[in-house]
């Protein structure tokens, strides 16, 4: 009389869509077409992780880069500021899903995300300062995905792509 089934694996703020069809015992079609849209959850506030560039590398992946020597990792937000203005970001964190990332005014430095396969925001993007370079390195394609905004008040953003795709999906706005 009823059929139901779960999905996992679904993202936050997504649209699916499915079609269920149905033959009774008579042999007569039936079909049911819907579609739904998955909501982001903000439990609290994400954490903000802060580039201080104290690290012996210019990786993001060094903890000692970050103010309290932590890496940013699913749910954070990334801010870029005057903490250390001047230091270079290497950008190499693969599959990681961060709330917000910001270039604040005070960032006057770089940073270049490069060789990523995949990096996702569930909200905005933001460029005040400094310049970001997205780059691709090596044998898969990347793709960033903004689920938010995509605003550019000042620095520079640089796409440079070679015989691999290099993609940034922008599911929000452009600003």
């Amino acid at each position: 009389t009823g059929a139901t089934t779960n999905q996992v694996g679904l993202s936050a703020g997504t649209s699916y869509w499915f079609r269920v069809r149905a033959r009774n015992g008579d042999g007569v079609n039936t079909g049911y077409d819907t579609s739904f849209s998955t909501v982001i959850l903000t439990v609290g506030s994400p954490t903000t992780r802060v580039w201080d560039g104290g690290g012996v590398t210019n990786n993001a992946s060094e903890a000692a880069n970050w103010v309290g020597n932590v890496v940013p990792s699913t749910g954070d937000a990334v801010l870029f500021d005057a903490t250390n203005g001047t230091k270079f970001c290497r950008w190499n964190l693969t599959d990681v899903t961060l709330s917000s990332f910001t270039m604040a005014v005070g960032f006057s430095s770089t940073v270049v995300i490069i060789g990523v396969s995949s990096f996702t925001l569930t909200e905005n993007f933001r460029i005040e300062a400094g310049s970001l370079t997205v780059k691709h390195e090596g044998s898969n394609n990347s793709l960033i995905n903004v689920k938010g905004n995509w605003t550019q008040t000042g620095g520079v953003f640089n796409l440079i792509a070679n015989t691999w795709v290099t993609r940034v999906r922008f599911e929000g706005g452009l600003v």
